[in-house]
C-alpha cells in the first residue's frame, strides 16, 4: 500500500477523508486556480442538460496531484449520483505497446465489472449480446471454449452480469502481455473501428438506461495516462481518438 500511494503520490491510498489524520487543504486554495470539484459539479449539470456526453480533461506535470484531486472530486460527487469508474491506465495496459482497440475494450471490461460489482440490473438481453461479441467476435473457438469453462467454473453460470465481468476480465488480461491470443483479439476488434466504438457505446447506454432508476450517471476516468512511458502510445492510442471515446 505504501508503495502505491507513493507512485501514485495518493493519500487516499493510504488514509481516507474520513481518517482523522486526514488534512484536506483544497478549501485554502484558489478555488478558480485549483478547485476541480465545483469545476466537474459544472460540467455534470451541462450533460444532464443536453443530454449528451462530454470530455473532460484534467491536465498537469506529474506528481502535481491531479489524481488526488480527481478521487476527492469523485468521492463528493458520489452523493450527487455520480458513479465514477476509474481506469489505472499505467496497470491497465501493456506499456509496452497498446492500441486504441486495447483502450476500448479495457472501457467496457472496466464499466462491466463497475456495474456487476454494484449488482446494476443491466438488460438481460444487452448482456446476452455484449456477451456474444466477446466470446464469438473477439475469440476464436479454442479460446472461447476454454476462458468460458474457466469463468463458468469460478463464478457459475447464474449471475449472467457477473460471469460476464469474469469472461471480460479474462479477454482483457491477454491484452496485457505478447500472446497469440493478444493478436487474434486485436485483429478481430481493430477490423471494424465503427462497428468496435458503436458495441461499446451499446453497452454504455444500457448502463445509463440501468443508472437512472437510481437517479445516477456514470463517468469514466482515465487516470495516470501522463505516467506511460511511450508518451506516443498515449497518443496514438488516446489524444488522437478522443472523438471516437
Amino acid at each position: 500500500k505504501v508503495e502505491e500511494a507513493f507512485d501514485a503520490l495518493d493519500p487516499f491510498a493510504l488514509v481516507k477523508p474520513s481518517d482523522p489524520f486526514f488534512a484536506d487543504f483544497e478549501p485554502l486554495l484558489p478555488a478558480d486556480h485549483y478547485g476541480v470539484s465545483d469545476k466537474l459539479k459544472r460540467h455534470f449539470r451541462l450533460i444532464q442538460g443536453q443530454r449528451r456526453w462530454q470530455h473532460v480533461g484534467v491536465v498537469g506535470h506529474k506528481g502535481t496531484g491531479k489524481t488526488t484531486l480527481v478521487s476527492k472530486a469523485m468521492s463528493e460527487l458520489r452523493s450527487s449520483g455520480i458513479m465514477a469508474v476509474t481506469i489505472n491506465s499505467q496497470l491497465a495496459v501493456d506499456q509496452g505497446g497498446f492500441t486504441f482497440t486495447d483502450m476500448m475494450l479495457i472501457l467496457a471490461r472496466s464499466v462491466i465489472g463497475c456495474l456487476a460489482e454494484q449488482q446494476v440490473e443491466l438488460d438481460a438481453g444487452l448482456i446476452e449480446r455484449v456477451q456474444r461479441w466477446f466470446s464469438e467476435e473477439l475469440l476464436e473457438e479454442v479460446q472461447r471454449k476454454q476462458i468460458s469453462g474457466e469463468v463458468t467454473t469460478a463464478v457459475g453460470a447464474e449471475n449472467k452480469l457477473a460471469l460476464l465481468a469474469a469472461f471480460s476480465a479474462k479477454v482483457t488480461a491477454a491484452l496485457k502481455s505478447d500472446n497469440e491470443y493478444r493478436q487474434v483479439i486485436r485483429s478481430r476488434a481493430a477490423r471494424d473501428p465503427r462497428d468496435l466504438v458503436r458495441q461499446v457505446n451499446l453497452l454504455l447506454d444500457g448502463a445509463h438506461a440501468a443508472l437512472k432508476s437510481r437517479q445516477q450517471q456514470l463517468c469514466v476516468v482515465f487516470d495516470n495516462l501522463e505516467k506511460i512511458a511511450d508518451r506516443g502510445l498515449v497518443d496514438e492510442a488516446v489524444l488522437r481518438r478522443a472523438d471516437e471515446f
